[in-house]
């Protein structure tokens, strides 16, 4: 039981995250935006004061630390404006991914002119486009889609984890009642032999 304790914890883990991200995946989404934030604002403020620090030891600092400072802004960015930057963000992604699809659909309406294609063939544009619609339409939850996936996939693994540790288990106590039996058995037929 012991072997098995380390996957089956292991097992509720997953089937426990996966049922955070589904259940919480809009907040999620803008945390893991404001963490992302605070990296860059903090690698930029670190690497700021490192040029800062090198300059006045008289050490080579190089070019002044235009990214340092570019990433600090883009990092106090994210953190104060989380919620507002994902939304831009989700208006220009879904923007971007009209506008390819729309581009897809024109390229294959003309190579549609020349070759035979199987309707199924405009099936990726069409989702594209929808999804890219989705994203303008309700941004918060196109950003979370992914963390929705992530989070079902993360609870069906769990529970494929704890289906095959369950049968692994009743496997191996009947493999074990199996073996103790035969033990048993080998030690009866030891008994009822006469000697000669």
């Amino acid at each position: 039981m012991k072997a098995l304790l380390s996957p089956l914890l292991r097992a509720i883990l997953l089937i426990v995250v996966g049922v955070l991200l589904v259940a919480c995946r809009e907040q999620t989404t803008q945390w893991i935006v404001i963490l992302t934030g605070g990296l860059f604002f903090i690698v930029g403020l670190v690497t700021f004061f490192d040029y800062l620090v090198r300059r006045n030891r008289g050490r080579p600092t190089g070019p002044f630390p235009l990214l340092a400072i570019g990433g600090v802004l883009f990092g106090l960015v994210l953190l104060i404006a989380s919620a507002s930057f994902l939304r831009f963000f989700m208006y220009v992604m879904g923007g971007v991914l009209i506008l390819v699809a729309i581009w897809q659909l024109v390229a294959m309406i003309n190579i549609h002119r020349q070759v035979r294609l199987h309707s199924s063939l405009f099936l990726a544009p069409v989702l594209a486009l929808l999804f890219g619609l989705f994203a303008i339409w309700n941004p918060t939850k196109a950003a979370a889609l992914p963390l929705l996936f992530i989070g079902l996939g993360c609870i069906v693994s769990g529970l494929g984890d704890t289906i095959a540790l369950t049968i692994f288990s009743i496997h191996r106590g009947r493999q074990a009642r199996l073996a103790r039996q035969a033990a048993k058995e080998s030690e009866q037929d030891v008994e009822f032999v006469e000697p000669v």
